[in-house]
Order: structure tokens, then sequence, then C-alpha cells
């Protein structure tokens, strides 16, 4: 019985030689075939942004540019520090449920914690530079105006909006943020965060009264999001459904509390001086200038673990004609908007019902300004351009 031939492809270079003489076919030298240890060890040279670079060369450079000890030593070299700013180390679970440990011989040292040190790397420098939110808590109940606490994101996407509302007065309140969600690739969706404030007398009956006010819980809500568990043709649908409704820009987004609308922008103008959403790959159904996405939010108690999670729902579109949105301005189930041709408009979010208030302006001084709106049961205030506009209307 013949045994198979060998295939002609030639073996790879062996990292020595095992023979006096070496052998008589020496491959090409190039950056491809060069040990990794090498390829490494000139990598452990260059900056991170050069690191960040070289990825983009090949794969076989993208997947060495990520090695975890070249981060940690950028880390250690740019930040000076082991840990993220803030971080104290692992957090246990606040409902009572521990998890039990594993056995001494399956634990970890802290020298051996295994860290993602370019994730880290990311996160410290988006807080350096600005690109993340940052959250202030002032405590207001004295003579005197108190910071409490600064939270930070891992980064931001904008625009995004506040609204607090009072649950127990002086010793709860809870603080609605909405936000850009980002969609890979392009793309962007609403975000929800819910944020419960409370000052430390009131989880401790023995404290003085006026105690410091700070962040306890935290939940949030995406208008698109992966169910959990099986997904079946009516989850399936859902996505679909989700994913039609994403926008390339997000202008203004508003909420009262348990309304949400997002108005989506204008697309940025290319070279040729045309937006890039009428050639792009990615153009959605939800990029529509002439229409706001209009959400309920449902925010259930969190009184135990198997209470259920927030909700973002889609409800309806609310079409209007005032072009492209300005500012938007939401309370007690009421939206207004001022266009970017000076035209406002009026919903009643429940039955989602609209009417004109304004129509377009024809000065094209105008169509550049930005503007702001605010308004209450009887009047609706813009400030455009410098000029002041007062709109009596029964909203």
């Amino acid at each position: 019985m013949s045994k198979r031939s060998l295939s002609p492809a030639p073996l790879p270079p062996s990292k020595r030689l095992h023979s006096l003489t070496g052998s008589e076919r020496l491959p090409a030298l190039t950056f491809d075939n060069l040990y990794e240890e090498l390829t490494l060890l000139i990598f452990a040279h260059l900056s991170w942004v050069d690191l960040c670079t070289a990825q983009a060369v090949n794969k076989n450079w993208a997947r060495l540019s990520l090695d975890n000890g070249l981060w940690r030593n950028q880390y250690l070299n740019v930040f000076n520090r082991t840990r993220l700013r803030g971080a104290k180390g692992f957090i246990g679970r606040t409902d009572g449920r521990e998890i039990k440990r594993l056995p001494g011989r399956a634990t970890v040292s802290e020298s051996q914690e295994l860290k993602d040190w370019r994730s880290m790397f990311r996160i410290s420098w988006n807080w350096k530079k600005g690109r993340s939110f940052i959250l202030s808590v002032y405590d207001l109940s004295s003579d005197t105006i108190a910071h409490t606490q600064t939270l930070t994101t891992y980064t931001t996407f904008p625009p995004s909006s506040l609204t607090l509302s009072v649950q127990t007065p002086g010793t709860r309140y809870k603080l609605i943020l909405t936000y850009a969600a980002p969609i890979f690739p392009a793309h962007f969706s609403i975000g929800v965060t819910e944020l419960i404030i409370s000052g430390s007398h009131a989880s401790s009956a023995s404290s003085a009264p006026g105690g410091s006010m700070s962040v306890v819980s935290t939940r949030t809500a995406r208008a698109l999001d992966v169910p959990a568990g099986w997904v079946d043709q009516e989850k399936l649908r859902s996505m679909k459904e989700q994913w039609g409704r994403k926008v390339l820009r997000i202008q203004d987004t508003q909420t009262d509390g348990k309304w949400v609308v997002l108005a989506p922008g204008e697309a940025p103008l290319t070279a040729s001086g045309t937006g890039s959403a009428l050639t792009s790959p990615y153009q959605s159904s939800g990029d529509s200038l002439a229409s706001l996405q209009l959400y309920r939010l449902f925010l259930p108690p969190a009184t135990s673990v198997a209470s259920p999670p927030p909700k973002l729902t889609f409800i309806r579109y609310l079409h209007h004609t005032a072009g492209a949105v300005s500012s938007m301005a939401l309370a007690d189930g009421r939206c207004v908007t001022l266009g970017k041709n000076g035209g406002i408009w009026v919903w009643d979010l429940e039955s989602g019902t609209g009417a004109e208030v304004a129509p377009p302006s024809r000065s094209p001084v105008d169509l550049v300004e930005k503007g702001t709106v605010v308004f209450d049961d009887r009047r609706i205030i813009t400030a455009r351009g410098g000029t002041l506009l007062v709109h009596r209307f029964d909203i």
C-alpha cells in the first residue's frame, strides 16, 4: 500500500536550524515571516498612536497590536496607575444573593488578575479628553451649595437631556437621562438611564438630617436591544422593526419621565454638496426630517430581583412640516418643536395629534440661526437670532 504524497507547499521556517550547514533554501525575509516575539518587541517601542495605526496594516499586525502586555505598558506610561480612576475593585451584589467563592486551588492572585488594558486605556483617554458624560450631583438643602458626587461614563454620544423629579421630598429624587445610543456601523438610536438619588439619612435612621445626596441605583433601557432567551418569529419581527427606525444623526431628544421623543438630524454634507444619506448604503427609514419618533418609557418599581426591567417601546411617528428640528421642549405629555425654517408645531403625545402654531419663516437668516423653545399652558416662547417671540396658544 503506497503512502500518501506530501503536500507541495513549503514548510514554515524553523526557529533554529537543525543542521550544521544550514538549509539550502531560505525564504525571503519579510514582516510576515518574522517571529512574533520579534514583532512584539518592535511594537513595544511604539507610541499608542502608532500602535493603533499598525492595526490597519494586515490581519497579523492587527492581532499582535492587541497584545494585552503592550497596552499594559502603554497604560502605565500614560496614566501612571494600575486601575481606573475611581475603581475600587470588585463590587458585590446588593440583593443579598452572593455568589459562592471558587475553591482555593482555582483562585487567581492579584498579580495574575486578568485586565483588559486596551479597554482601560480607551476609557481613561475618554475621561482625560472630555469625550464622556460627566454627571455632577450638588446638594442645595443648606445655605451653601455642596458638591457630593461625580459620575463619569466610558464614552459619550450627544445630544442628551435631563429630567429631575421628586419621589420623596427632601430625601429621594429620580433623574432621567436620555442620550444617543450608537448602532454599528454608522447609526444611532435612543437610550434612557434612570438614576435614583438619595441622601445618606434616607437609608439610616440614626443619621443626622441633611445627609449628602448621592446616586444609589441606576437602570438603563434602549430602543434597540436584543431580547434575552430564544428569538422566535415575534421577537425577530420586533427586532427588524427596531432596526428600521435607526437614524444617521440625532438632532435632539427630550423626555418628561413618561414619554421620550427623538428628532432625527440632517445628514452631513459630502464634497459634492449633497447629503450623505442620499448615497449612503446604510440609508434607513427613520431618517425622515419631517417625522419625530415617539417612545413610551416604562419604569416599574425595582422592589426585588424579580421585578421586570425598564422598557422603551416605540408608539408612533409624529409627522410635521417644520423640516429639520432646531430645538424641542417636552413636559406633561406635550411636545413643542421649533424647526430650522422657523416653523413651530405642538403635539398631544397621548393622542398623537398635532397642530401648526407658526408657519415657516421666509427670512434667509432664520435658516442658519439655531433657536430655543420653551412653553407653559398658554404661551410658547422662542429665541432665535437675537429675536424673542411669544406665541399665545392653548396647549
